[in-house]
């Protein structure tokens, strides 16, 4: 599986906030602590981004729970 864009985050908001919404529309890779998602992005605030996933599945993350985001080459 190729992989486009990779960054590890330190809880920063400022960084999930930019490199998601430069994601929005493209499939990702959201890592937490507790949990992995992979969805297409439709929105990021200040404060969570929100992803499709899998079946029609709406998933919020909060941003300060994000480790690392992981866009990928290929479209949702």
């Amino acid at each position: 599986m190729g992989m486009a864009d990779t960054a590890t985050t330190s809880g920063s908001l400022g960084a999930p906030v930019a490199q998601l919404k430069s994601l929005t529309g493209r499939l990702v890779t959201v890592t937490t602590d507790r949990d992995e998602v992979t969805g297409t992005v439709l929105s990021c605030t200040r404060q969570s981004v929100w992803l499709v996933a899998g079946d029609d599945v709406d998933v919020v993350v909060a941003l300060d729970d994000i480790t690392a985001v992981v866009g990928h080459a290929a479209a949702a």
